[in-house]
């Protein structure tokens, strides 16, 4: 007796390939010409991808590529047409065949650069003096399809948290009655005055490297700038391609004074 599945596909076909996909690994895009061969109405939903070279990092092979179209008697239409790769798959071009009943067409996926970083936690809060160093722990996970290296050190510029609404009525208090430019003159004075060094934060280990697919503890030592101001709130982003580090910090007071030496 005939398989269902196979008389079914018999029904329909695809054009010539060979059929291009392009994308990030979890969604490869491309369009597929599909035929009708009988006189009733068929509707597709998948296409299966044989004989596919892919890195031999890859953990599953690719499911059938999906498409979703409704074809009538002896129709013939371009429709839209997907596969989703494992997301480690690195980028480059990879070439297979598009298999549907007994007929085969070649298939070439490009897979594009794709950057998925997370870091754990995603806000940190912390309390420290002035001019002192303070150390975290983070995890970075790389899921993208790439490897990445964190920088050795990055500047990293604090803002006053909520402080803009308090330099405005300041100026506002002092200059309000002289016009708009003297307002803004005071406001920019008050910025300017508020205004701190930038902090450095150094990547440690030294020249770590995230393979796809693999996460890592890193140490992120912060070395803040000796004109904070005591009892104010900052707050600062580290930025890895896509992802984010908030830190909040509590500035609790000056840089504490050298020990003296003894005469």
């Amino acid at each position: 007796m005939e398989n269902k599945d196979s008389a079914t596909e018999e029904k329909w076909g695809l054009v010539s390939g060979p059929v291009v996909f392009s994308g990030e690994p979890a969604s490869c895009q491309g369009y597929v010409e599909l035929i009708n061969r009988s006189a009733e109405n068929v509707e597709p939903k998948a296409i299966a991808i044989t004989h596919l070279e892919l890195n031999s990092n890859q953990r599953r092979p690719p499911p059938a590529a999906r498409v979703s179209a409704r074809l009538g008697p002896y129709e013939r239409i371009r429709v839209p047409i997907e596969v989703a790769l494992d997301p480690a798959t690195p980028p480059g071009s990879y070439t297979g065949q598009l298999s549907c009943g007994s007929q085969k067409e070649d298939v070439v996926i490009n897979v594009l650069e794709s950057w998925d970083l997370r870091i754990v936690p995603q806000k940190v809060t912390v309390t420290a003096r002035a001019g002192e160093t303070v150390v975290l722990r983070i995890l970075i996970a790389n899921l993208g399809n790439g490897e990445f290296a964190p920088p050795h050190s990055v500047s990293l510029h604090l803002e006053h948290n909520l402080e803009i609404e308090r330099h405005l009525n300041v100026a506002l208090k002092a200059a309000g009655m002289q016009g708009f430019p003297k307002v803004l003159d005071r406001f920019l004075q008050e910025l300017a005055g508020a205004a701190v060094g930038a902090a450095k934060v150094r990547f440690k280990p030294e020249g770590a490297r995230f393979l796809a697919g693999e996460s890592k503890p890193v140490e992120l030592q912060i070395e803040l700038p000796e004109d904070l101001q005591e009892g104010r709130l900052y707050k600062a982003t580290i930025r890895l391609r896509n992802a984010r580090l908030v830190l909040e910090m509590e500035c609790i007071g000056r840089p504490k004074a050298p020990p003296r030496r003894q005469k």
